[in-house]
């Protein structure tokens, strides 16, 4: 809207120029590029701490997803303040699904006899890699928006440029670590891009409802634990439901 705004005035006042309105595209463009590498920072990060203890598994892992999942309670918690007696028992239940079934899943997909390493590090640079080819895609293009309802600020560009990238790294994943999944890898891929976009939109809805912006501000770029982990929360149970429905293995 600010661009649009600063077209208008140049067009109608070409004799004048406003500095405010001048400085604004550039002020909002400024900042996406430094949210941009934030987030990119904070990912290069955590990334390599996150797949060492996925790959390290028990008890590494372990203590790992019981922090996370104390802090995302905790930032559960902080959000529903205000509520009233019936509302907070509702939302609370709820908190204590949404935090702790993904937390159980990613302990009991490595856990898998078959490849449950593999299968975890395959699922994590699967997900990463839809969030930020998502967000970097949206950015670029931009164009009609996905949900402008709950998120306004995410496209349907972004969201098949998540898809594109969530299918191409399942591909690359898979073959990396020898996971037997053959052409299936790019329907997974694409699955799992769209559980992860599903639990990011989720979780917009979810801040929306409660009047948040962020969930917390511990990670850069990113704001909260919820804020960082809302992909896998959707994925991680999804993935696992799939790998239990076919006897502990990817189909």
């Amino acid at each position: 809207m600010n661009s649009i705004a600063a077209s208008a005035a140049s067009a109608l006042l070409p004799m004048r120029v406003d500095p405010v309105v001048d400085a604004a595209p550039s002020a909002s463009a400024s900042g996406e590029r430094a949210q941009l590498v934030r987030r990119t920072l904070s990912a290069v990060v955590m990334a390599p701490f996150a797949l060492l203890f996925i790959h390290l598994g028990a008890p590494w892992l372990d203590l790992l997803v019981a922090a996370l999942a104390v802090q995302m309670g905790l930032e559960w918690s902080r959000m529903m303040r205000g509520l009233d007696a019936g509302a907070y028992v509702g939302w609370s239940a709820f908190g204590v699904v949404y935090v702790v079934a993904p937390c159980l899943a990613v302990l009991w997909l490595r856990d898998v006899a078959v490849a449950g390493r593999e299968i975890m590090l395959w699922l994590a640079v699967t997900v990463w890699t839809t969030d930020m080819a998502a967000f970097a895609v949206g950015k670029a293009i931009g164009g009609p928006r996905l949900a402008p309802a709950i998120s306004p600020a995410k496209t349907w560009a972004g969201f098949v440029g998540g898809l594109a990238g969530a299918m191409l790294v399942s591909m690359v994943m898979a073959s990396l670590l020898q996971l037997p999944l053959a052409g299936a890898g790019l329907v997974l891929g694409a699955a799992v891009g769209l559980a992860a976009q599903g639990g990011d939109l989720l979780e917009s809805g979810l801040k929306r409802r409660f009047g948040v912006k962020d969930t917390g501000h511990l990670i850069p770029g990113h704001g909260g634990v919820l804020d960082r982990l809302d992909a896998m929360l959707t994925a991680a149970p999804f993935v696992a439901l799939l790998v239990w429905l076919n006897g502990g293995r990817l189909p």
